[in-house]
């Protein structure tokens, strides 16, 4: 069964697990809805520059960005 719990770190973090896959999957809203950390089996899947995450001024490099509802500007930048 999996289950989702939240941290307040610097961003308020979304943590989903499955323990019974050994999986492990992080999403930051507050930076895009980004994924910053994704585990299975004990094996880290991704790359995050750590340091570039913690300054909102830079962009992030690495991780997996969510495009959703949309990517990209809207129509008078709204």
């Amino acid at each position: 069964m999996f289950a989702i719990a939240t941290e307040q770190r610097q961003y308020k973090t979304y943590c989903l697990s499955d323990p019974a896959n050994d999986a492990y999957l992080e999403v930051v809203p507050e930076r895009g809805g980004i994924i910053t950390g994704w585990r299975v089996q004990g094996q880290e899947l991704l790359y995050l520059d750590a340091e570039r995450f913690t300054n909102p001024e830079m962009t992030v490099r690495g991780g997996i960005p969510i495009l959703f509802p949309i990517c990209g500007n809207l129509p008078n930048n709204t």
